[in-house]
């Protein structure tokens, strides 16, 4: 059994900001309070029950919000500290959301994961995982413009970054494999709202996706000289919204998206029109999209009402399974 994580540094951590903001808490209206309670009596729920829940688990209070998470394929950069027979150092990429109180950076964070939860690693004793540390710690940040919504790396080149912004601008940024720069290589130039859409392309190196509020999706390719790069093309069959865009996992020319008009759209980027334009939920918008790594007619979406839905490609009537 991997190693079971006690949550009272964290738990305690919470309560003493709380109590410290005291004061301004006064000052709010009672439906902040009544939230703010209503979040602190889930967390203790969720605490209480997650051990029974996962085999392991770590937690980790960041100063501010990331609304971008992502693990970085091992190798990728050169960390100071190196594997043991306990385990294994990993990163990730994540980002800030300040809300304009702070400057927002892209950052790099590492990892020690416990061998006993890979599939060639052998169980720990006690004594073992209490050598691995797996709190997260921040390698490297790099000072940004704005607030970033998603950032992603490219699969074929985890070095290669895109971000995109509250403001629909996307940028390509090219890490070294020693933390020690991030040149910001290109710029992406056509959204003009929030954006949250982002999608690397798994088949072909360089070509992304990216989605926003202007209701567009745009494709593009950054195997170029330029610095600044427009669409090599802009799909406009939403009439809302874009919430998520995703490159198919097997085919490399067909991406779906999801809207707050409520549509599902499976295009194929060779032909002029979508394959698939449906309703999915006349209830329900879906926020978030993913197709299966593990078979070709599947995919899932997140939606409003709190349920992932699984469909298949080839009768999206109704869904398959609903959670």
């Amino acid at each position: 059994m991997s190693k079971s994580v006690s949550f009272d540094m964290v738990m305690n951590a919470l309560e003493e900001d709380r109590d410290q903001s005291g004061d301004e808490n006064d000052e709010n209206e009672d439906g902040e309070e009544n939230e703010e309670l209503t979040i602190i009596e889930e967390y203790k729920l969720w605490r209480k029950n997650c051990r029974y829940m996962y085999d392991f688990i770590s937690e980790t209070a960041l100063t501010w919000p990331s609304l971008s998470i992502q693990w970085f394929p091992k190798d990728t950069f050169e960390n100071k500290l190196k594997d043991s027979k306990y385990y294994k150092i990993r990163n990730l990429l994540l980002t800030t959301h300040t809300s304009g109180e702070d400057i927002n950076y892209l950052k790099i964070a590492s990892t020690q994961l416990p061998n006993s939860i890979f599939p060639d690693g052998k169980a720990l004793t006690e004594e073992e995982l209490e050598t691995v540390n797996s709190r997260l710690k921040i390698t490297k940040k790099y000072e940004q413009e704005s607030e970033i919504n998603r950032a992603r790396h490219m699969p074929q080149d985890p070095n290669t970054i895109a971000t995109i912004n509250g403001s629909g601008e996307t940028f390509i940024y090219n890490l070294d494999n020693h933390f020690q720069e991030a040149k910001k290589a290109k710029i992406l130039k056509h959204h003009t709202e929030n954006g949250f859409g982002l999608s690397w392309n798994p088949v072909f190196k360089g070509k992304l996706l990216t989605s926003s509020d202007d209701k567009t999706v745009a494709l593009w390719d950054i195997n170029t000289e330029e610095d600044e790069i427009s669409p090599v093309r802009i799909f406009k069959d939403h009439s809302d919204i874009v919430n998520d865009v995703k490159w198919h996992n097997f085919d490399g020319n067909t991406f779906g998206s999801i809207s707050e008009d409520k549509k599902f759209i499976y295009q194929d980027i060779r032909e002029d029109k979508s394959s698939i334009n449906v309703i999915l939920n006349e209830k329900t918008v879906m926020n978030s999209l993913t197709f299966s790594p593990h078979s070709k007619y599947l995919f899932a979406v997140g939606g409003e009402d709190s349920n992932v839905a699984l469909y298949d490609l080839r009768q999206i009537s109704r869904p398959l399974h609903v959670l």
